[in-house]
């Protein structure tokens, strides 16, 4: 368990291996006075070479988000240069040996200023929004059905095509390690919170084991974030228990 908080957010993280030999889930955080970044990513390889490549996400972004954010504010720009610089540093990953790592990462990444957000998503780890007991996903999932629905609207492929490769909603067609991200998702603008907001940023072993509304309700159900994060990783461990259940990370973060 990790927890923070300033005057603005209250933040909780917690990661569980699930019923993998490894967790290649890695976060980070970062609070200050006024801003604060919290970065999850599920890294994909296997092993030795998933783990690095999410440490190595999660240590790059917030590195250059620190480096960043001494200066000036965080905006659509940075982030930007932020996702490239790392998804180049992944894609160049190498052994001891020399040998070129092929390995990937997602991510959700939160760069908060006051009550206000940025958020860069890349991959299939999502962000949930709590506001008012109504709970909405943020991000969508970068998958090769997404990819599908744009290039059929931009009139790439052709309606046979895109029924065909609009059931592949698993296999990833964006991440951290590909060289070169073409679908992401990243506001333009300071998305607006409100006081009380909860921001749920999750790997795919959450959602793959509690949907929307079981999520809602742990949430509803516990008072604070420690317990909100503590008892969503419980019932997902639960449901899915005997199902080889993936790794699991959750961040919980709450508009003070």
């Amino acid at each position: 368990m990790e927890y923070q908080k300033n005057k603005y957010y209250e933040i909780a993280i917690v990661s569980d291996i699930g019923e993998r030999k490894e967790n290649e889930d890695a976060y980070g955080i970062d609070v200050s006075e006024e801003n604060a970044a919290v970065v999850v990513c599920d890294g994909m390889g296997g092993f030795e070479s998933g783990k690095l490549a999410s440490c190595t996400a999660v240590n790059e972004l917030i590195r250059l988000y620190r480096q960043r954010i001494n200066q000036k504010k965080i905006d659509e720009d940075f982030l930007t240069y932020a996702m490239d610089s790392v998804d180049i540093r992944i894609s160049n990953l190498h052994n001891e040996d020399g040998k070129k790592i092929h390995a990937g990462s997602t991510c959700v990444m939160l760069a908060l200023q006051k009550r206000g957000m940025y958020c860069l998503s890349v991959g299939d780890s999502r962000l949930y929004l709590l506001r008012n007991n109504a709970i909405a996903q943020l991000t969508r999932d970068h998958t090769v059905a997404l990819k599908a629905e744009n290039d059929y609207r931009l009139e790439k492929i052709s309606y046979d095509e895109y029924l065909k490769l609009s059931e592949d909603k698993s296999t990833l067609c964006s991440y951290f390690g590909l060289g070169g991200i073409e679908i992401y998702d990243l506001n333009k603008e300071l998305y607006e919170l409100n006081k009380n907001d909860i921001l749920v940023a999750v790997t795919d072993g959450l959602y793959k084991s509690l949907n929307i509304n079981e999520i809602k309700d742990v949430l509803l159900k516990n008072r604070d974030v420690k317990s909100m994060a503590e008892q969503l990783i419980h019932k997902a461990a639960l449901f899915a228990k005997g199902k080889n259940q993936d790794n699991t990370t959750v961040a919980i973060c709450r508009i003070r």
